[in-house]
């Protein structure tokens, strides 16, 4: 038993590193790309007045790293690392994502 916690403890390290890097990205993307991007989409005009639907996923964006972030950071604490490091891999995919959609819209 003593092998095992040995074992779990010693990628401590990594998913701490893991999850401060993804966080990170997620906050780049949101004060960098999706901040910007709703101050120019909100002075911007829509003769229809509807929204389109990259429009509302545009303003929705920050709930799902915020979500991912409290999971992982939760699993962490509670020293679940293989939990904390799948949730914190979760965030790259979107962020990604999100930014490929944004500059192809623009």
């Amino acid at each position: 038993m003593a092998e095992t916690i040995k074992q779990s403890n010693s990628n401590r390290p990594l998913v701490l590193s893991g999850l401060i890097v993804t966080q990170l990205l997620a906050l780049v993307s949101i004060l960098l790309i999706w901040l910007p991007g709703t101050f120019i989409s909100l002075v911007a005009e829509n003769p229809e007045g509807t929204a389109p639907l990259w429009l509302i996923a545009f303003y929705g964006y920050p709930i799902y790293p915020l979500a991912m972030s409290i999971g992982a950071w939760i699993a962490y604490a509670r020293r679940n690392d293989k939990l904390a490091a799948i949730l914190a891999a979760l965030l790259i995919p979107p962020i990604l994502l999100f930014v490929v959609v944004v500059f192809l819209n623009w």
